[in-house]
């Protein structure tokens, strides 16, 4: 389990910046046009997950809300394939900022979109 407390939630397009960004540092290549049709396919669309994985910092109050790091994300679907194959989960990409690996949020954010998976 990790030692931060993590928050995992849908993308939305303020988070586009963020993955491009961890994207790049990570695999070396800016893949800016691959994330924003990564985006319209998968966020908000049904049978498909596109999830956020933010550290909260600080407490929250009745006036205040948490100020949050952005931490990795996860892009999965649900899907048939051909000759009657029952649909099942994909998971297309993972990624966590260096800073954050081996503390237990790859692991957090694959246990989310399997739960929402189930769920669906």
């Amino acid at each position: 389990m990790s030692e931060y407390n993590i928050q995992i939630r849908s993308a939305n397009v303020s988070d586009l910046a963020n993955i491009i960004n961890l994207d790049s540092l990570i695999t070396l290549v800016e893949k800016g046009e691959y994330w924003r049709d990564m985006f319209e396919r998968f966020v908000e669309r049904e049978g498909r997950y596109f999830l956020i994985a933010e550290k909260q910092i600080g407490t929250e109050s009745k006036d205040v809300e948490y100020k949050t790091e952005f931490m990795g994300f996860i892009v999965g679907e649900i899907r048939a394939w051909e000759f009657g194959s029952q649909p099942c989960g994909w998971i297309l990409t993972i990624l966590v900022g260096s800073e954050f690996q081996g503390h237990g949020v790859g692991e957090q954010l694959f246990d989310a979109v399997c739960r929402r998976m189930r769920n669906a």
